[in-house]
């Protein structure tokens, strides 16, 4: 081979290693960007449905310590409570789904 070829293969691939290298950078960062925004829109998410959970929770509890009702009185005022309304049909609240069986 010739100086020249030599030279310019020697730059075509510095060339290619280049640009490989800026376009698996920039792809990275997407790809980065795009975990980053799922990861905090599920972490969110859940954080909300911790609190609204644990406000229920607490609001429940404070209401059985303030009436201070026997268990029978629970079970009945709670079945009253979910009478009227429509018992789910997934078991994320198992609560009312039990009690409307």
């Amino acid at each position: 081979m010739s100086r020249i070829n030599k030279f310019v293969l020697t730059v075509s691939l510095l060339i290619f290693i280049m640009i490989s290298a800026v376009a698996c950078g920039i792809y990275t960062q997407m790809v980065k960007e795009r975990v980053y925004g799922l990861k905090q829109s599920v972490i969110d998410t859940a954080f909300a449905v911790a609190n609204i959970a644990e406000y229920r929770r607490s609001v429940a509890i404070d209401l059985i310590n303030t009436l201070n009702p026997t268990e029978e009185q629970l079970l009945v005022g709670l079945r009253t409570a979910y009478a009227d309304s429509v018992s789910p049909s997934y078991l994320y609240d198992v609560g009312p789904y039990l009690i409307s069986q």
